[in-house]
């Protein structure tokens, strides 16, 4: 029975040491492009449309989270670099609890525009679903 919890315990760490330099990896190569904020500045501007009021919340080496808040509510985008794929989230939370999320998977291969329109797009259907027009 020690043997087993031996084991369990060496598969841990072996995933936990693999999931390390994995994350320490992805962050060296986007620092490398100049970090998220660069690496993805066209997809940021077509996200935000430039919105004055607009900011970032939060930057690390493999993500970046911007959107906007106002006395109505929030509109929030997380954009999350990985091997090959770049994740980004779409949060709108306003004042009377009303709350919608959408998420996309790209190929970083994509080009940023087309990751653009396809989020206006999802983002345009998703606001006439919700107000019943579709």
């Amino acid at each position: 029975m020690e043997i087993v919890y031996i084991l369990l315990g060496l598969i841990i760490v072996v995933v936990l040491l693999g999931y390390s330099s994995h994350k320490k990896e992805l962050t060296e190569r986007t620092t490398a492009e100049g970090g998220m904020q660069n690496k993805y500045s066209e997809l940021i501007r077509g996200l935000l449309h430039d919105d004055p009021q607009s900011q970032i919340f939060k930057t690390t080496g493999t993500s970046i989270e911007l959107g906007v808040k106002n006395v109505s509510g929030s509109i929030k985008f997380k954009i999350r670099q990985d091997v090959n794929t770049v994740f980004v989230e779409y949060q709108l939370s306003t004042h009377n609890q009303s709350s919608r999320r959408l998420a996309w998977e790209f190929p970083d291969s994509l080009t940023q525009t087309e990751m653009i329109n396809k989020i206006r797009l999802d983002i345009a259907t998703d606001n006439l679903k919700h107000w019943g027009v579709l």
